[in-house]
């Protein structure tokens, strides 16, 4: 017992001996590192990012003491710690560490966490919710909108609903193409922060650009790779698809590089869906490329004609990005979900960015809808399969979905705003976050390096798209942001944008198709014309917010907004035009009840003289639309008749007042409510369509309640002949009160004396029956 006593004391005593001679905090020894560098006997500079908001620097070594650290120009004081709180030091985005130490130390430095700010809804977030708001009340069904300033989720909002439509069937069932159900707004899902949008072209970067990063900076891929070495029947051209540019020697100039910037040459769309499609031989009545079988699609892209000679020029193509996709394939031995799912979204713990979300745990009210009609475009489209129904929770693209089973290089990718921003903050944290690496920062100056300078060039990088010196993008990135930023744009209404200059990634999430056609001859929607789904001025706003922007306050900025919009509208414009300018004009009216420069501008000429013809069209342009939550001021009369006639028969009965007979107050009560009903009958009778039913029942009952309340002038009739006595106390020369003065005293006239001395007499008389009264009583 003894000996085994024994063995455990010198157990632990060894236990403890090791446990202390080690740093008691530091960080896991399986962390990948930003910086990880082991310094001896020299001085060395270190360039890295970090954000005031929990920076840390570890530092390792057996002699700490003749090591010295100086961080942006300041020294910092080791102590022998390991680990140093950097954050109050730091500055926002790059940072420089100056090194020198004889002794061999290790220095590490993890890459930024996104974290959450406290409160930054300032007056700028607050007007951009009320215009999206509004938006969602005109035609746009849903929209969600991430902040990231510095490091930190400044914003993370959710608007409207994840649809408006359901789908209107006959009596067989089959779906009515040209119609559709309006979901009243109180039974419709609202979205939240965590509700998936389908992202469309946003899946190019977010699954195929970062698949290829990460594969490039492993150096699985070279870039500069021809096609026909990973695919060599890239350069079998099929017999009737040879011409002058689509010749072997051609082909086999396509590198993996013209995908990404998008000059490979194919065409835009070859619609590898639709067997009905010319676009790939107008000579043949079916498609030759036609498949909606995954297995056999890179075999039809393989296939796809090139219109241009490689590299001559930018023709944005989704072919381009449905071959990298399968590039990304070949090479992992992973279907495509697979390696994004392994690779960013797990280690990052990003749960909602993800390909078929129904059947990756997620139900339909979870995801917001894309289109009312499938993909027949209300019924002018049709293929084999087409879809006819709400959209929702499957993805939009034709391609993506039947050709490729929801999973491509092109589209396919679902996320919420708040996790796409925070995948693209990796492209600003030198392409890590947390203890993850995923791409190098020479990677990502490499693929954020401008195609060109000549046109629109520089709007093109290696699968990003450039806001550029020639601002050619600036319309979704933002006025406000720098010439280096990076992003995209998808058609179903998705936009993200990474400013590396200001710290700045925006991730704005609409559904902006989903609303009926407007007009199907040019399948233009409802909202193509609404400000959130122009991006523009919600990227602006954000900047604005985030002080960024121009010296304007908000009601200058909403002013000329709105009267951008007015000059726009007329007649012959476009309903969605006319409903942006409605989802303004709620704006505008609502602030004018709290802010003078709103008044005045809802007061304005320019926004009154157009109210008028919002209210002619305003039957035919909100049709679609739940009357029930739109403002007032732009709808026509629709007025109860029964509620007419009763302000009519109640004006009939209170005519005639004579003023003379009520107190004045009453009457003038009575007269402005009388007046109010006369002006709303003149109206009617003018047909002014600026009445509601509301402002028929609060006259009505103004009118027969203050009818009701009148009060007539109470006249009191003389004592005759003796004058009633004077009622005021009798004062004396000087202007005092008489006081104790006797009943004869001369301050009382003839008449009073004798009205008194009446009153007395009346008095004994009374008491003197009285008492002969109960005298007979006992009796």
């Amino acid at each position: 017992m003894k000996e085994l006593l024994k063995k455990v004391i010198t157990g632990l005593a060894v236990f403890s001996m090791l446990f202390l001679s080690f740093p008691t905090q530091v960080f896991a020894d399986s962390q990948t590192y930003q910086i990880d560098k082991t310094i001896e006997d020299t001085h060395e500079t270190i360039s890295f990012k970090a954000y005031k908001n929990g920076a840390k620097l570890e530092i390792l070594g057996d002699d700490l003491s003749n090591t010295k650290l100086i961080l942006n120009g300041q020294q910092l004081n080791i102590d022998n710690k390991n680990i140093i709180d950097i954050s109050e030091l730091v500055n926002n985005g790059n940072n420089k560490l100056e090194v020198t130490s004889v002794s061999p130390v290790t220095i590490k430095i993890p890459f930024p966490n996104v974290t959450q700010a406290i409160d930054s809804n300032n007056d700028w977030f607050k007007l951009l919710d009320a215009m999206i708001e509004a938006e969602t009340l005109y035609g746009l069904s849903a929209a969600q909108l991430a902040v990231i300033k510095d490091g930190q989720m400044i914003k993370s909002t959710g608007y409207g609903y994840n649809t408006a439509y359901a789908s209107k069937t006959d009596a067989n069932g089959t779906i009515i193409l040209d119609d559709i159900n309006v979901i009243p707004v109180k039974d419709r899902v609202a979205v939240t922060p965590s509700t998936l949008f389908d992202l469309a072209s946003n899946t190019k970067m977010y699954a195929t650009v970062y698949s290829v990063q990460k594969l490039v900076t492993e150096g699985k891929l070279d870039i500069n790779t021809p096609i026909y070495e990973l695919f060599p029947d890239f350069i079998n051209i099929p017999d009737n698809f040879k011409d002058d540019i689509n010749t072997v020697e051609n082909r086999k100039l396509v590198k993996v590089a013209n995908l990404l910037h998008h000059d490979a040459g194919f065409l835009p769309d070859p619609q590898y869906h639709n067997e009905n499609s010319k676009i790939n031989d107008p000579n043949l009545d079916r498609n030759p490329l036609f498949t909606q079988n995954r297995n056999h699609a890179l075999e039809m892209m393989l296939k796809t004609k090139l219109t241009t000679v490689p590299g001559t020029g930018n023709v944005y193509s989704d072919t381009d990005f449905m071959l990298l996709g399968a590039v990304v394939e070949k090479i992992t031995g992973q279907r495509l979900d697979t390696y994004v799912r392994e690779n960013f979204t797990t280690p990052l713990g990003l749960k909602s960015v993800t390909f078929n979300p129904l059947q990756n745990g997620f139900t339909k009210d979870q995801v917001t809808a894309s289109e009312v009609h499938g993909n027949t475009r209300d019924g002018r489209y049709t293929f084999s399969n087409v879809r006819h129904g709400v959209v929702q929770g499957e993805v939009h693209d034709e391609k993506a979905f039947y050709t490729m089973n929801g999973i491509s290089g092109h589209a396919g990718l679902f996320g919420n705003a708040g996790d796409i921003a925070t995948m693209a903050q990796v492209m600003l944290n030198n392409g890590g976050m947390g203890n993850n690496s995923f791409f190098s920062p020479e990677v990502i100056d490499t693929f954020t390096t401008p195609y060109g300078n000549v046109g629109n060039q520089d709007t093109y990088a290696l699968g990003w798209r450039r806001a550029g010196e020639s601002q050619l993008y600036k319309w979704a990135f933002s006025d406000y942001t720098s010439d280096k930023t990076v992003g995209h744009t998808g058609w179903t209404g998705t936009v993200t944008v990474i400013d590396p200059d200001n710290n700045v990634v925006i991730a704005l999430m609409t559904n902006s198709r989903n609303t009926p056609i407007m007009n199907r001859e040019t399948d233009a929607f409802y909202t193509a014309n609404f400000n959130t789904n122009s991006y523009g001025p919600v990227t602006n706003t954000v900047y604005q917010a985030l002080g960024l922007g121009s010296d304007e306050s908000t009601m200058e900025y909403l002013k000329g907004l709105t009267l951008g919009e007015i000059s726009n509208v007329s007649e012959t414009s476009s309903a969605s035009k006319r409903n942006a300018v409605r989802a303004l004009f709620h704006v505008v009216e609502t602030y004018s009840h709290s802010n003078d420069d709103a008044k005045t501008l809802w007061n304005s000429k320019e926004i009154q003289d157009i109210i008028p013809l919002l209210k002619e069209t305003y039957e035919n342009d909100t049709k679609y639309l739940d009357q029930s939550v739109l403002g007032s001021f732009t709808k026509p009369a629709t007025l109860d008749n029964e509620l007419i006639q009763q302000l009519k028969d109640a004006h009939a009965k209170t005519s005639g007042v004579e003023e003379s007979k009520y107190t004045e107050e009453s009457y003038k009560e009575y007269k402005l409510a009388y007046d109010n009903a006369s002006s709303i009958l003149d109206e009617i009778t003018l047909d002014q369509p600026q009445l509601t039913n509301d402002d028929l029942k609060e006259a009505l009952h103004s009118l027969l309640e203050s009818y009701d309340n009148l009060k007539e002038i109470e006249i009191i009739d003389p004592v005759d002949p003796i004058e009633k006595p004077d009622t005021k106390e009798p004062k004396t020369p000087d202007g005092t009160k008489e006081e104790n003065n006797p009943l004869p005293s001369t301050g009382l006239n003839n008449n009073t004396s004798l009205y008194i001395i009446g009153s007395v007499l009346i008095s004994a008389g009374f008491l003197f029956v009285l008492k002969n009264k109960r005298l007979n009583h006992k009796r």
